[in-house]
């Protein structure tokens, strides 16, 4: 039986989304078309670029009708700038349109927030989703969230829940052997990394001597974090490794750290962290896109609310490490039960299949 044509399209295809895409093109003939940027070198799956032009912050794609009508579905992303592209599922077309997102408007200014009723551009966002023949969110709150305020159709909305592949292992490491704490991602001030150097450097005068903290990652900060470092006296304790892509290095310093820390954003360094057994440690209210909602606060992970909090969460790892060892047993079980690539795919494959029947 010939395998469903699919059109994904993408504004940047990820590198760190190539197994993800890899597990859904065994089931259908995926085609993954990039708007502004590719990182994917070699794939099975086919990459296509997208023509287009912008009008202010608006991006125009070309050949809309031409290329979307020779698949079977289409899975687009929903935001008011695809204005052009997202007014498709308010005409008549042959192919099914999917979405894919997390299920409401956020950005650096807007945080993602469940706990509100919708804006403006929510409800357009949600109108676009009202149209589509299927949803896929990363995860299953958002579905609970559009509940309270609208009677949607609850059977075509799926979740493909956010996640990243990491490098095989059997068993996690003896904990006893983690000596350090760590902080991975891009280099940004939204991220709070100078509110962890602080916390750091209250810690240790707190305790006396503390494991020390790998920053890897590259970014605009780099100048100013290492200022602030110089002039605490962190330069012995606090090690900028800089950028590191090998998932087998990056697995290397995921096993010997106690506390994987990033204040004020919660993205998919979440699930890399819980994937390697490593405790996600962050602010209550820090920026993400959903993937924070896997943190079990004392179980999996920590939450704080102040730096004084984060001083007293830092002290006590160094001081009683043993403690967080369940918590990373429990971290490594939750990415192998609730988190694996397989189960992202299926929820991607699930939402392609449903459409297809309608």
């Amino acid at each position: 039986m010939e395998k469903p044509k699919v059109l994904l399209i993408q504004e940047d295809v990820k590198s760190y989304r190539t197994p993800i895409y890899e597990l859904i093109n065994r089931e259908v003939d995926l085609t993954v078309a990039c708007t502004l940027k590719n990182e994917i070198k070699e794939s099975t799956f086919k990459i296509i670029n997208f023509p287009y032009f912008k009008i202010g912050p608006a991006i125009i794609h070309q050949g809309v009708s031409r290329l979307l009508n020779q698949y079977d579905a289409v899975i687009l992303l929903p935001h008011l700038k695809f204005v052009w592209l997202d007014h498709i599922v308010f005409t008549r077309h042959r192919y099914k349109v999917l979405t894919w997102s997390i299920g409401k408007h956020v950005s650096y200014d807007r945080p993602y927030d469940l706990s509100t009723p919708p804006s403006w551009m929510d409800r357009v966002f949600e109108g676009i989703q009202d149209r589509a023949d299927a949803c896929i969110f990363y995860m299953p709150d958002p579905i609970a969230y559009w509940k309270k305020y609208k009677d949607i159709d609850t059977d075509k909305y799926f979740v493909a829940h956010n996640t990243v592949k990491i490098e095989d292992f059997d068993t996690l490491p003896p904990f006893a052997a983690r000596d350090s704490f760590l902080f991975i991602g891009t280099l940004y001030a939204q991220k709070g990394i100078g509110e962890l150097i602080e916390a750091y450097s209250k810690a240790k005068e707190k305790a006396g001597k503390l494991p020390p903290l790998n920053i890897i990652g590259k970014g605009p900060e780099k100048e100013a974090i290492e200022q602030q470092i110089d002039e605490l006296g962190l330069k012995e304790d606090i090690q900028l490794c800089g950028p590191i892509y090998e998932e087998s290095a990056l697995k290397d310093y995921f096993f010997k750290s106690i506390l994987c820390i990033s204040p004020k954003q919660a993205g998919l360094s979440v699930l890399k962290s819980l994937g390697y057994g490593v405790p996600f440690v962050t602010h209550t209210d820090a920026i993400t896109g959903g993937e924070k909602t896997n943190i079990v606060d004392g179980e999996n992970g920590l939450f704080y609310d102040t730096v004084d909090q984060l001083v007293s969460i830092l002290t006590d790892a160094s001081e009683n490490p043993e403690k967080y060892s369940t918590m990373s047993q429990i971290a490594r079980n939750y990415y192998l039960t609730q988190a694996p690539p397989e189960k992202m795919a299926r929820g991607v494959l699930d939402a392609i299949k449903y459409a297809l029947r309608q």
